[in-house]
């Protein structure tokens, strides 16, 4: 069932344990930011927080959803026959292009960088109103660069840390 997969946003937080993650990341957390596609908004938005309601649960306080991941211009689908090769994207992009790996670990960084010399305080910026749809194209293209960014932030890191390759 689908709403069963809802469940893990807590149960991965060891909801129900004395473990303290889900406290730390849900229910004093400032902030429960949930990342979506456009084609599961309505779960998200509204059967997961009716869920939570019922429960007597916090809600997430952001939802942000991004538009599909497209293959020539058509949405990736397995039953719409727009897949993409695992195999053949790796060899193509190489594997530093894996999330975890490259984006995965620059973010990891930066929070325990944040945590260690900021006392845990992200400096806040408030967003300029007049960005609207133009905020939209330049994050479509921004992303294209995303992962020479990464890639180039992690090998600054390294080097100040001492830690990276010669």
């Amino acid at each position: 069932m689908w709403w069963d997969a809802l469940g893990n946003y807590v149960t991965s937080l060891v909801f129900g344990t004395d473990d303290t993650a889900y406290d730390q990341w849900w229910t004093t957390s400032e902030r429960r930011v949930h990342l979506v596609g456009k084609g599961v908004v309505r779960f998200h938005a509204v059967y997961w927080p009716a869920m939570l309601l019922s429960a007597g649960l916090p809600l997430p306080t952001d939802i942000l959803v991004h538009d599909c991941v497209t293959v020539d211009g058509r949405k990736i689908s397995k039953s719409g026959g727009t897949t993409v090769d695992p195999v053949a994207l790796a060899a193509s992009h190489g594997t530093d292009a894996d999330f975890a790996g490259g984006l995965g670990n620059l973010v990891h960084r930066i929070v325990t960088m944040i945590h260690r010399f900021r006392g845990g305080i992200v400096p806040t910026s408030a967003p300029d109103e007049s960005s609207g749809p133009a905020l939209l194209d330049v994050f479509r293209r921004a992303i294209r660069a995303v992962w020479d960014i990464v890639e180039e932030a992690n090998r600054c890191i390294d080097q100040a840390m001492g830690t990276g390759p010669g």
